[in-house]
Formats: structure tokens, sequence, C-alpha cells
């Protein structure tokens, strides 16, 4: 059974801790991710087999297929969105000891479905208000038609446009997780979310990368030779099977979230240890 730490741990110790944590569920963690590979499989199976006789055939019906991705597209959020509430929902639990099933999980999952969406449209909304300026900059750049007016501001706006996108990102990064865990509400997410961060964006910031391009290896090893596949496929022009090569090679990249919620989850729970230490030093002076 999975013990949590009762104090903050370090940066080495927090990866460890993320990865006995995926250890001690990757079971059920999987297992929740195949379910969810098998709704969105059918979903992305249906979208392909209407896709691919257009490709032989450009005659078609488009607007039945506009139509049926209007229908599809919705389907998929709805669906992402349970299953990895769901995911979230059990290696929050595990984490805090409790032996939470599939099924429950699941409904978890359910239920936090609309506020982790409602989260995410907001959360959208500030990265392009926070983009805005920096993609003004650009934009007038373009619009001068002027090489040396472009190059600079190209430069500045790419960090005017990046860095304000970066620092978002990472300040608001537990908010769903917040959401399913703790059952804030959205905008208690965001201020209990920037309240974790702030002080501590770099260590984050640096944690994020790591966890980023672990996972980034992993799915890589598992895509690869579905990857190459499909590569030969199209040299033969068979673009069909290719398409469905593709689907399926990007469904079987699920499998790393278990470990990537479970590594979020660890140094979520250490900046709660953190907090929760600080503010108790801050009531006691």
């Amino acid at each position: 059974m999975f013990e949590a730490p009762n104090e903050p741990q370090d940066f080495g110790k927090t990866l460890d801790t993320g990865f006995r944590l995926f250890g001690a569920g990757w079971k059920r963690g999987m297992l929740i991710i195949l379910y969810m590979i098998v709704v969105l499989g059918v979903l992305a199976g249906i979208l392909t087999a209407t896709f691919v006789p257009l490709l032989d055939d450009p005659s078609g019906p488009p607007g039945f297929l506009i139509g049926l991705a209007l229908v599809i597209a919705p389907l998929f959020l709805f669906a992402w969105t349970i299953f990895m509430n769901a995911l979230t929902a059990f290696f929050g639990a595990l984490y805090r000891g409790v032996d939470l099933h599939i099924g429950d999980a699941l409904r978890v999952g359910l239920n936090k479905m609309f506020p982790v969406i409602g989260w995410y449209l907001l959360f959208l909304l500030m990265v392009f208000g926070a983009m805005l300026p920096g993609g003004i900059i650009i934009g007038i750049g373009i619009a001068s038609q002027e090489p040396a007016i472009i190059a600079m501001t190209m430069f500045f706006g790419f960090f005017v446009f990046a860095v304000p996108y970066f620092f978002v990102i990472v300040l608001f990064v537990f908010g769903p997780y917040l959401i399913v865990i703790e059952n804030m509400g959205v905008m208690e997410a965001f201020a209990e979310a920037k309240r974790l961060v702030w002080g501590n964006w770099w260590r984050t910031f640096a944690y994020g990368i790591v966890v980023t391009l672990l996972v980034w290896i992993i799915s890589m090893v598992i895509s690869l030779p579905l990857g190459v596949a499909g590569f030969v496929m199209d040299l033969n022009g068979e673009v069909g099977g290719s398409l469905v090569l593709q689907v399926i090679n990007n469904l079987l990249s699920l499998l790393v979230y278990p470990l990537s919620v479970a590594m979020t989850l660890s140094y979520m729970f250490d900046m709660m240890l953190r907090r929760s230490g600080s503010d108790l030093a801050a009531r006691l002076a």
C-alpha cells in the first residue's frame, strides 16, 4: 500500500513519490485508460470510417462529415474529461490511503465534468489574454512589410508572447486536480492553484519540464513502431491504412497518462504540505 510523506520533500524525493504512487496504482490506472481508449477509439473509428472513403471519392457529402464531426467532437471532449477526472480521483484517493474503485472514480469524473470543462474555458481565455500583446506586436511588424521591423517585432514579440503563456500555464496548473480532489469550485480552484505555486514558480516549472521529458520519451518508445509503419504506408500511397495507424498510435500514447497524473499529484500534495507548514509558522509567529 502506498504511504504518503508527512513532510515536504526535496525535488528528487518528490519525483520518487510520484513513481511510488504510480507503482501502487498502475493496474487500475491503466484499466481506466484502456476504457478511455475503447470509448475514444469507437468515436475515432466512426470519424475515420466516414472520412477515409472521401479520400478516394472527394465528391462525397462533405456536409455530412462536418455535421458528424460537430457531434463527435463534444463527445470526445466529454469522454476525455470524464476519464481524466476519474484518473485524478483514483490517484488522489490512493495518495490519501483510500482504495477508490474504478466505478466510483468514474462517477467522480462524471460529476466533475462540467466544472472542469468550465475551468478550462476560463483558463483558455486567460492564456489568450496573456498572449494577446505579443500577438499584436508580431502582427504590427508583419503589417509593416519592412524586413527589419518584422525581424525586430518577431524577436521582441516572441518573448512578450511566450513568457506570459508559460507563466499562466504553470501558475494555474493544479486547477483541474483541485476541482476533482478537493471538491473546489472553478474560481476557488484558480485561487488555490495560484496560492500553491506563487513563490515556487521556477521550481514548479523545472518539475514540469522533467516530467514532460520523461513522459515524452516513454510515449515515443510506445508510438515509434506504429509511426514507422505509418510512414512506410504513406510512401506506398496507402493513405487510408496510414490514417488508421495514426489513430491507433494516438490512442496508445494515452498509456503514459497514469504516470503523468501520479507525478503531478505528487508535486501538488508536496506543495500543499509546504503551504500548510508556512501557514502554521505564520500563525505561530
